[in-house]
């Protein structure tokens, strides 16, 4: 009797762990069923088949907006600046056919993934007709791996993707509110060298007006057809004030030609505050560029800030009288505002 009592025991304590093993291989089936990689996004899209590109993070579903105007791509967010065609096009390439492989779709653990409700960058992108086009939320790098954990929104299924898409969002060291700013179109001013006949400096020191003089080419002492002598624009010499004047130091003042034809900012500041808030009012520094065709360039340079919160210190830039103010590096102000005694040759 006592031995068929133990049998029983024992047959219910086979059957409970048999009962266990088979839930947690259920359990185990359900976690990790799905195919080894899904498509999460399904199309390619581009600047030309969207309206508008929206990043947020956390409870800020529009920290970053970015629209496609008759005008070309501005960020909304950041008082209607031209975007930066090359970085909004990497994002995007980016998201297009976007693949994952599953890690898990535990509510209970989105937050190891940096993807619970307060962590996470979204992006959402419109079509042209208006309705949302794609939508993902990508959270924190996975170890040794250079993808980026994501999931669709209002889904608790995580994947990995083959690449990071936290880099072409400008976040390097895991997820954090988006700036606008990794998406400004930076260039101010890309002139040709050649195409500068004069530089006209105007600063604390004075008037400097750099003038170029050009090599000139004569016609072979053959050559009947030539109509003369013929400007050579790809070679010349620099003269204080005047063709004639004092000769300038070509390399020191070429410097100064190429720091005024190539511009970069670090950020844009709002153009609906008054110049005065920039001191672009009366500008602490000007620099006109007398083209080839006449055309004058004139760089407006205003007061000079520390950094702050999310700006970087600079000097404030305005060119002609177009409303986009910049900030540009105070190394930008150095480089061309030469004092008469910088350009002259040592004596």
């Amino acid at each position: 009797m006592l031995k068929t009592r133990h049998l029983a025991v024992l047959a219910i304590i086979l059957i409970v762990l048999a009962l266990i093993s088979f839930l947690q291989r259920n359990r185990h089936a359900r976690d990790t069923g799905q195919s080894a990689t899904s498509t999460l996004i399904a199309d390619t899209w581009t600047m030309d088949n969207l309206s508008r590109v929206v990043l947020g993070f956390g409870d800020d579903a529009e920290m970053v907006v970015m629209n496609n105007t008759p005008e070309g791509w501005v960020l909304s967010s950041s008082w209607g600046a031209a975007v930066s065609t090359q970085r909004l096009e990497s994002l995007l390439r980016g998201v297009s056919g976007l693949t994952g492989e599953f890690r898990s779709d535990r509510s209970s653990v989105l937050a190891d993934y940096g993807l619970d409700d307060n962590n996470g960058v979204t992006i959402r992108g419109m079509g042209t007709d208006g309705n949302q086009a794609f939508a993902v939320q990508v959270g924190g790098k996975p170890e040794r791996h250079p993808g980026s954990f994501v999931r669709l929104p209002d889904q608790d299924a995580v994947y990995v993707t083959a690449t990071s898409l936290l880099t072409p969002l400008g976040l390097y060291n895991g997820p954090e509110p988006p700036s606008g700013r990794h998406f400004l179109e930076l260039e101010v001013l890309d002139l040709e060298r050649q195409d500068v006949d004069t530089i006209l400096l105007v600063d604390a020191h004075g008037k400097r007006r750099l003038v170029k003089e050009f090599a000139v080419i004569e016609p072979a002492p053959d050559d009947t057809t030539a109509a003369g002598p013929q400007e050579d624009r790809l070679t010349w010499e620099w003269r204080l004030d005047s063709p004639g004047g004092a000769a300038l130091t070509k390399t020191t003042t070429d410097a100064v030609l190429g720091a005024a034809c190539r511009l970069r900012a670090t950020d844009v500041g709002d153009p609906t505050v008054p110049a005065a808030h920039y001191g672009l009012d009366t500008p602490v520094h000007r620099a006109v560029l007398v083209m080839a065709n006449g055309r004058k360039v004139t760089l407006n340079f205003g007061t000079t800030v520390a950094a702050e919160s999310e700006q970087p210190a600079g000097t404030w830039l305005r060119v002609d009288d177009e409303p986009t103010v910049w900030l540009v590096n105070d190394y930008v102000v150095t480089g061309i505002f030469k004092t008469a005694e910088d350009l002259l040759p040592a004596s």
